[in-house]
């Protein structure tokens, strides 16, 4: 309203100036009379006047108002499709994210996001487990490494001050020093540290040549927004794979425990494998929990689980089935075939054993193979009858199964490779 006022006071100023200029023009200097021509030489001097004055006081001003208003218009127009491809890009990014069911699928999608993010190099640089190292976890596809020096996540300005920090040229006083010491020809870069389950442990690195990469506020919080959601999905990953890792092995041992065997040789069921199972169960451990205590039961416990970890090859599974017993399974061999594993089982839990501050303690094993049964449980029951066979005769030693035959109750047993 303030501005409209202001606007009418000066046309009207204006226009008062322009009437009392074409008076005294027409009056004055030319001396005009009543003649007609003189009356329309008159009445155009004042039209003539009135019109600059309405130009110089109200067109002009308005006119410079509405090309402001247009670049008003096409900024908020930009900034609006600019948001717009963010929420976008954003939005496809989660998408992607989302659909990635390991922590390599997202480093995969991080690969891809940091190529559209970025208008240079970038890299993705995350700590390892004891936090204490930074390593190189994805690259811009298609694109050659910026190759960060950064050895510890404590050692990335990004990270210790916990924001993004933008360094117009590696020769700059206020450069970080990673950038300084590199060879070649002076860069930019952008860092964006990254907060995994609540702890900074990862960031963003952007390079390009000085004056060559347009690092505008629309690509570097494109590049926040990348650091945002990878850094919520990699700590959701982790917290599921914990959580699961947690549900599938024994506190203990830190073997899986039945349910996860279970479903591991279902995979195995459904993947058309075979594979031998054996059942082992230690000698007398109730006898040494009451002579030397749980705490010495639970070192031999977590003992023979380390000797078991030691001994199996890496497809073979190993569980804590209950108690002092144990399963291992081997897939792509028979029970003749796992024999050889499972006696080095025996000779070197008799190593360990010995250079361990536990009783002695020895271990017996039966073992059987998917030959018995589609179910595993009927396999697991043939292990355990050739198991109850070696604790019978004299224990610390292996028994295998025999093939089943038709129509029997209960799974024979004989004796093979005895120590």
């Amino acid at each position: 309203m303030r501005a409209l006022v202001l606007q009418l006071t000066r046309a009207i100023a204006g226009l008062t100036v322009a009437y009392f200029l074409a008076l005294a023009l027409t009056d004055r200097v030319l001396q005009l009379g009543d003649r007609p021509a003189d009356a329309l030489l008159a009445t155009g001097l004042h039209v003539g006047l009135s019109g600059l004055a309405l130009y110089v006081t109200s067109a002009r001003p308005i006119r410079r108002d509405l090309a402001a208003q247009r670049a008003l218009l096409r900024d908020a127009e930009t900034e609006m499709v600019a948001r717009v491809e963010q929420q976008e890009f954003l939005s496809d990014l989660q998408d992607a994210l989302d659909m990635g069911e390991t922590e390599a699928d997202a480093l995969g999608v991080t690969a891809k996001a940091l190529r559209d993010a970025a208008p240079g190099p970038a890299e993705l640089l995350v700590a390892d487990a004891s936090r204490a190292h930074l390593r190189r976890a994805a690259t811009a596809a298609d694109r050659e490494t910026p190759g960060c020096g950064v050895e510890t996540p404590w050692g990335c300005p990004a990270v210790r001050r916990g924001r993004t920090l933008h360094f117009a040229d590696s020769d700059a006083l206020s450069a970080c020093p990673r950038l300084s010491d590199r060879d070649g020809d002076p860069c930019s870069a952008v860092c964006v540290p990254i907060t995994i389950l609540g702890t900074p442990t990862a960031v963003i690195h952007a390079t390009g040549p000085v004056g060559a990469v347009a690092w505008t506020q629309v690509s570097i919080d494109r590049l926040e927004g990348v650091a945002a959601q990878v850094g919520t999905r990699l700590g959701v990953l982790r917290a599921m794979a914990k959580s699961q890792l947690q549900a599938e092995t024994d506190p203990l041992t830190g073997l899986l425990n039945r349910r996860a065997m279970e479903e591991r040789v279902r995979h195995l069921r459904e993947e058309g494998k075979t594979f031998a199972v054996a059942m082992a169960d230690l000698d007398h451990f109730k006898r040494l929990n009451d002579s030397f205590g749980h705490d010495t039961g639970d070192r031999a416990l977590r003992t023979f689980a380390r000797v078991l970890r030691e001994s199996v090859r890496e497809a073979d599974i190993v569980a804590r089935h209950g108690g002092e017993e144990f399963v291992i399974v081997l897939p792509g061999v028979d029970a003749l075939t796992a024999a050889p594993v499972l006696h080095r089982i025996r000779e070197n839990l008799r190593e360990a054993v010995g250079t361990a501050l536990i009783p002695a303690f020895t271990v017996s094993i039966g073992v059987a193979d998917c030959s018995w049964s589609n179910d595993l449980a009927d396999v697991l029951r043939a292990a355990d009858h050739a198991l109850m066979q070696a604790k019978a005769d004299g224990r610390d030693r292996l028994v295998i199964a025999d093939p089943p035959t038709p129509g029997s109750a209960h799974p024979p047993v004989r004796v093979r490779d005895q120590v």
